[in-house]
Order: C-alpha cells, then structure tokens, then sequence
C-alpha cells in the first residue's frame, strides 16, 4: 500500500511538467507619455510590471507581430528617440534596445498584445487580483522625467488614487482587494489617464517556470528514480 501511494504521489508530480509548469504572472505595460491622438507613439516613455494581477476588459490576448512602426497593433509607432526605440523592441531587446540590460527579451513567438482582432486597444481594460500585487518600472525614457506620476485606484472609487513609483528602477507592492486601474499623469499634454485609455499598452509572454514547480519537477523525477532502485534490489 505505502509503495502504491508514493508511486500515485510521482506521478502526481510529473503531470506538472506534463500540463506545464506553473509560470509567472507578468504583464509589462508600456506608457506614452504624449496626449493621443498625435505624438509619437512608441509607449515606452516608461515600462514597468504588473505581477499577481490578471487583465480583463471587453477583449483579450492576440499574438504579437514583429514591429514594423505601422500603427498596427496601436502601440507599434515611430519613436521621437530614434528608429527601433518602441515598445515592442524594449520587449524583444532589438533595435534600439539591443543589449539593454533591462529588457526582459521575450520570445516573438510566445508575445501577446492585449486589444482587438484589428490592433484596436481596449476602452475598458482594468486588472483583477485577490491578493498582493507588484509593480517594478523597468525603464523611463520620458522627457518629463521626475514629472510624471503613476499610481492605481479601485474601479468602483476611481477618484481615491494611491502612488506607484514612476521612476526607473522604482518597484511597490499593494493589495488592491478589488479590481483596479492604473492612473498616469503628465505634462505632456495635462494629461490624467487610466489604464482604459489609449496611453496605455499591454503584452504578455510565456515566462520562466517559476521555482516552485521546478522544484515540483525535480523531486518527481527524484522520486521516481529513487522508486525505480528500490524495485530493482528488490527483484535481485
């Protein structure tokens, strides 16, 4: 019976590396800090994380494109800072961005925007979490740097905003307890916007197992070998 229930706790186990590995919630957001329409649309004026949130709104997830700076999907523009200085080639660590160390260098292939089938971004967009939360910004290339202000409100008392960092290298951890938007202010333009506005940007991308589930993997392997000696020996 104990040689059974350990058998049944591996293969417990192994079916995590079967149906994947737990992975990370991260979702990188990219700000353009111009009023739209107009500017220059490459949103990342600042680039920051969100973890332990997921995305809602009135579309989802689409696979991403190489960036072409035609405007489609509606964060893919031209860069005032240079060619292949946009959103997309921070995330890739391309262009512009190439060996920046703070790129997360996503995968093309396993990249999604969120918005509509046609590049459209969401007028309704908020996270949902049930627990903690944390922000780290990643970059800002901004010209109103040290102007610019990010914080994040509870949809149902938008006017009650509570600070994030805005600045690079700046990270905090909230607990929303309810949905939530982000709410970015700028010079340029006067600007007061949240996240289900159009000066904001979403991807996602397949990440890293996270340590938990690696773990997971190797003691189920372990396991496994380990069950396999004892069955040895004891046929010999």
């Amino acid at each position: 019976m104990r040689n059974k229930l350990f058998f049944l706790t591996i293969i417990v186990m192994l079916m995590t590396l079967v149906n994947g590995p737990v992975r990370a919630s991260v979702i990188y957001v990219g700000i353009e800090d111009t009023a739209l329409p107009g500017g220059d649309k490459d949103y990342q004026d600042i680039i920051l994380t969100i973890s332990g949130a997921t995305l809602a709104g009135n579309y989802g997830w689409k696979p991403m494109v190489a960036p072409n700076y035609d405007g489609v999907p509606y964060f893919d523009g031209a860069s005032y800072d240079g060619p292949h200085m946009g959103f997309m080639d921070f995330a890739l660590g391309t262009g512009g961005f190439a060996g920046n160390p703070t790129s997360p260098h996503l995968t093309l292939a396993t990249t999604k925007f969120w918005g509509s089938t046609t590049g459209s971004y969401d007028a309704s967009t908020h996270f949902t979490s049930n627990g903690a939360v944390d922000e780290n910004v990643l970059i800002e290339v901004s010209a109103w740097s040290g102007q610019n202000t990010l914080g994040w409100a509870n949809t149902a008392s938008l006017w009650l905003v509570n600070s994030l960092s805005a600045d690079a290298g700046g990270s905090v951890s909230f607990r929303p307890g309810s949905d939530f938007v982000l709410v970015f202010s700028s010079p340029g333009g006067n600007m007061n916007q949240k996240c289900d506005g159009e000066q904001f940007a979403f991807l996602e991308s397949d990440s890293a197992p996270e340590p938990a589930s690696m773990a997971l993997i190797g003691g189920g392997l372990l396991g496994l070998g380990f069950w396999r000696r004892r069955k040895k020996q004891a046929k010999q």
